[in-house]
């Protein structure tokens, strides 16, 4: 009988043993219903984002065999369907087989591949570029299970980044072949990327060019308008063109004009500068040749009327500023018309010489001296305060007559004067000047010719 109790005690304590059990497993199984629930809700929701996202997701072999691939890859690459993609081996698709060894190369290295650009073959046989992001899923014991990765198609991004390198190149060349120096500064005008254009006419170091460095190149007296030119046109985000000189590597300065446009954000405010500098140096020589000709008198060298008045009204405006006196002579060759008549018109054409000569000698190189008509000359005697006009004159009638001394001379030269003063405190115009002057003159002729 008490080996039969034991029995049922130790049965009764078995099965409240496996109550307990029972109880523990019901609670687990209970509790393992909602996350099971959990799992199923997170996977649709995975693959509502796997299938639905815009950029191409996938999932390959280590060997390279698709497993999975989402719908906008299969679109990227041109498959009518799924299941079309994932016949295809991952080899197939590189358009260069050297892009498949740098990123296997890369991946297990270092067990990811990011930002890895490439061009993959479509289906139909077309190229596209492509920007991936891939990684390594490895077990327990560092073995690959697979890969994993997205691609984003920036075909559209390498078009326009090579259409730009194209035009980068061309209106490099075209720089280069005009001989002009491009640049590039950011809205407040600092260099900040290097020119090497710019380093290699002036010479300049990259930190020398750097910021306002560059400044340091143009020639002192066309630094303050350059400037204004350029805030100017910072303030009011317009074209910037001005002239100046730029100091070549050698020390030498020419001349250059500089224009530039600046480029805007789309909130409208300037992102950076685009220019260039052309060198005009030759230009220039050539319009001061054009001007010195247009202004000199080809028979004498002297200025002609033309020349005259032009300098005659800048000294004008400076006298008055200085209050400082001018005198004009207004002069007649005489008896020209009698030497061409009587010995031809290129001893006339000497004596007008000889007369140019003479004046050169009388007068200073400051002194505006011109042949502004066939037998007429005008003399503008700067800075004459203090000066007795009655000295000058007689210094250019010794001159004549020291002239006319000189043995086996055929004729004598003659001269009737006119002298008129500019006073800066009554002043006048050039011609109100030359008008007085030339009255005079004509009236010292006429006494010549009554004696």
């Amino acid at each position: 009988m008490k080996e039969r109790a034991q029995t049922k005690e130790q049965l009764l304590a078995e099965l409240k043993k496996l109550r307990r059990e029972n109880d523990r497993l019901a609670k687990s199984l209970a509790k393992r219903k909602p996350t099971e629930a959990f799992l199923r809700e997170s996977e649709k929701r995975y693959r509502g984002l796997f299938d639905n996202i815009p950029i191409g997701l996938y999932r390959t072999t280590p060997k390279g065999k698709i497993m999975e691939a989402n719908p906008a890859l299969v679109q990227m690459l041109g498959f009518a369907d799924r299941d079309s993609l994932l016949k295809r081996d991952v080899a197939s698709g590189y358009l260069n087989p050297g892009d498949q060894i740098r990123w296997k190369t890369m991946i297990e290295r270092e067990g990811i591949v990011c930002n890895f650009e490439m061009q993959l073959r479509r289906s139909d046989g077309t190229s596209i570029w492509i920007r991936e992001f891939a990684r390594a899923i490895k077990d327990d014991k560092g073995r690959v299970l697979f890969y994993e990765g997205s691609m984003e198609d920036i075909t559209a991004r390498k078009t326009a980044e090579d259409e730009f390198r194209k035009s980068a190149d061309r209106y490099r060349s075209y720089i280069e072949l005009t001989e002009q120096v491009g640049w590039v500064t950011n809205a407040d005008g600092e260099v900040e990327e290097d020119i090497p254009a710019w380093r290699k006419y002036t010479g300049q170091t990259y930190d020398g060019v750097k910021g306002q460095g560059w400044a340091k190149a143009i020639h002192p007296e066309d630094l303050a308008h350059t400037v204004e030119a350029w805030k100017k046109a910072v303030t009011t985000k317009s074209p910037y063109e001005v002239e100046y000189r730029i100091r070549r590597h050698d020390g030498v300065y020419r001349h250059f004009i500089a224009r530039g446009s600046p480029a805007l954000n789309e909130d409208g405010e300037i992102r950076e500068w685009v220019g260039t500098c052309i060198d005009i140096t030759e230009r220039k020589r050539m319009e001061a040749e054009l001007f010195a000709m247009s202004i000199t008198d080809q028979l004498t060298g002297l200025y002609n009327r033309r020349g005259f008045i032009t300098l005659a009204e800048q000294q004008l405006k400076l006298s008055k500023r200085s209050k400082k006196a001018l005198l004009l002579f207004f002069c007649d060759l005489d008896e020209l018309k009698s030497i061409n008549d009587t010995l031809g018109h290129e001893e006339g054409d000497n004596a007008i010489v000889e007369m140019a000569h003479i004046f050169k000698e009388s007068f200073r190189d400051s002194d505006i001296i011109a042949r502004i008509g066939g037998d007429e000359f005008a003399l503008l005697a700067i800075g004459t305060d203090g000066i007795n006009p009655e000295y000058l004159t007689a210094r250019l009638m010794n001159n004549i007559n020291a002239h006319n001394a000189l043995e086996k001379r055929r004729y004598k030269i003659s001269v009737s004067i006119g002298l008129s003063s500019f006073n800066p405190d009554h002043p006048c115009s050039i011609d109100d000047l030359m008008s007085r002057a030339d009255k005079l003159m004509y009236k010292q002729k006429k006494l010549k010719q009554l004696l």
